[in-house]
């Protein structure tokens, strides 16, 4: 008995090493991330409204798709479909509501009008798909055809928009192959990050006998919502509302 107390004190540990270590490198790969994706945004003359729906969006939300990636892989389709779920619930009720209660935030028009409706439509899309019981390949090629060109659409309008606009900011060279490496270094730490975290999720999951979905909906979800938190928070901090809301639309 003595012995399996030890034994689940043992891997109680190095789930929680796991799972906070990978929480750590997710947290620094997304900053490092979001830092560099946004110097190359300004760099090819784009809005900071378009740099939170389109840059800083994919960014902060490269952890939740390495981490769903991962749990696919592993044969966790669950943790992944709960993952999306969690998250977005976590970026609208707690990323706004937190973000608004120290900083309240300025709607811009352009998000009501074109953003908020397509956020609307992504997820009556998820929950039709999710209604035929499962999501496959074709499925998932139609949705990223949807995406890249939403996100087409959007940066073009905004380099129309914004040719003579002083919130572009001028990036020389040396700034832009800084960016290049931020962002690679960014990706491999959230590759290394999201099986670190994956794994110590899972193990905490099998000790307390919790369903896939479970974990994937509350504590996956919370912990790679956290680049998203501190990015909307940050942004709201320095005044720039719209890459906030952006962030989470």
């Amino acid at each position: 008995k003595t012995h399996s107390v030890y034994r689940n004190t043992t891997q109680m540990t190095m789930h929680f090493i796991y799972l906070i270590g990978g929480l750590v490198v997710l947290f620094i790969a997304g900053e490092l991330l979001v830092s560099g994706a946004v110097r190359v945004a300004y760099k090819f003359k784009v809005s900071k409204l378009v740099v939170g729906l389109t840059v800083v969006s994919i960014g902060t939300s490269a952890p939740e798709l390495f981490v769903s990636l991962i749990a696919a892989l592993n044969g966790h389709p669950n943790i992944a479909i709960g993952n999306v779920v969690g998250s977005n619930i976590a970026n609208i009720a707690l990323i706004i509501g937190l973000t608004s209660v120290f900083f309240p935030l300025a709607v811009n028009k352009n998000l009501l009008r074109v953003d908020y409706p397509v956020m609307l439509g992504a997820s009556f899309i998820f929950l039709l798909l999710y209604l035929f019981g499962s999501i496959n390949k074709l499925a998932g090629i139609g949705l990223l055809v949807l995406l890249a060109s939403y996100t087409f659409l959007l940066v073009r309008s905004s380099r129309k928009a914004t040719k003579a606009n002083d919130e572009v900011v001028p990036i020389r060279n040396s700034e832009f192959a800084k960016a290049i490496a931020f962002i690679l270094l960014g990706a491999v730490g959230l590759y290394f990050g999201s099986n670190w975290f994956l794994s110590g999720a899972t193990g905490f999951a099998r000790m307390f006998n919790l369903s896939d979905e479970v974990i994937g909906v509350t504590l996956v979800a919370l912990g790679t919502s956290i680049p998203e938190l501190v990015t909307s928070l940050m942004a709201a901090f320095r005044k720039h509302g719209d890459i906030a809301l952006g962030n989470i639309l």
